[in-house]
């Protein structure tokens, strides 16, 4: 669901449903500073008991690795499908309709 002004209480349940054994992918492309909004979702997350996260930056050109789910940041949705390579997009749709979390 949107996160919207409901940031921590969101940030928790995705931790929750992704579990204390996941795997996160954090995807920062609709932030104005992805570097920075990665890291502090890292953190947020660690900081719930998430033991594993990875950050794939706009300037990466690598696939999505193998996670237990994927977390898109705030920002401009606009500049996330502008950056967002549309292998992700492919990828996130198949893993999607196997009960990925995203």
């Amino acid at each position: 669901y949107p996160i919207g002004g409901a940031a921590d209480f969101a940030l928790r349940r995705f931790a929750e449903l992704a579990g204390k054994n996941a795997k996160i992918v954090i995807l920062p492309h609709s932030s104005s500073d992805p570097s920075g909004s990665g890291e502090e979702l890292c953190n947020s997350f660690r900081a719930l008991g998430v033991k594993e996260t990875d950050v794939l930056l706009p300037a990466e050109k690598r696939p999505i690795p193998d996670c237990s789910a994927i977390f898109m940041s705030g920002g401009d949705q606009s500049r996330m499908m502008r950056l967002l390579p549309a292998e992700y997009i492919q990828d996130m749709k198949t893993r999607l309709h196997s009960g990925l979390l995203i």
